[in-house]
């Protein structure tokens, strides 16, 4: 049974993999994650430290939190939004549904590659206004991106 990507599969994700891939490259970073839930459950089973917040602060890791599902600091949620939409209007469109997994990830393939490249960065290049926008706002998702 697949039952998903949960807190523990995270946990052991951060500490067998990727904390230490980043330690062997650089001494000295900041390591970001949103509040989502898989992150900062306080409940993690069967490990040495009961959540990911102590497991990194055990390894020395600088934590950045970004708030969850937030386009407005995260330019990857709005370039997502724009795939969905992309994929969802095609999938209205198709007379065939795609059938199974494989004709599904290649219809997602299909439209990342007509997502236009000037979107995308326009996206990226408006990061420090967003954050200056939200500053703004005391720090309220905005909604405006």
């Amino acid at each position: 049974e697949n039952k998903g990507f949960d807190a523990e599969s995270y946990y052991d994700m951060l500490d067998n993999h990727v904390i230490p891939d980043i330690k062997k490259k650089m001494s000295n970073f900041i390591f970001q994650q949103d509040n989502a839930s898989i992150h900062v459950s306080q409940t993690i089973e069967n490990r040495k430290f009961k959540s990911v917040k102590e497991l990194l602060e055990y390894l020395g890791v600088v934590l950045l939190f970004w708030p969850a599902r937030s386009p407005d600091l995260n330019p990857v949620e709005t370039v997502w939004a724009h795939l969905n939409r992309l994929v969802r209007k095609r999938l209205r469109k198709m007379r065939v549904k795609p059938k199974n997994k494989k004709q599904f990830f290649k219809l997602i393939e299909d439209c990342y590659q007509k997502l236009d490249n000037n979107l995308v960065i326009n996206i990226f290049k408006s990061f420090l206004n967003r954050c200056k926008v939200v500053k703004q706002s005391g720090g309220h998702n905005n909604n405006k991106y």
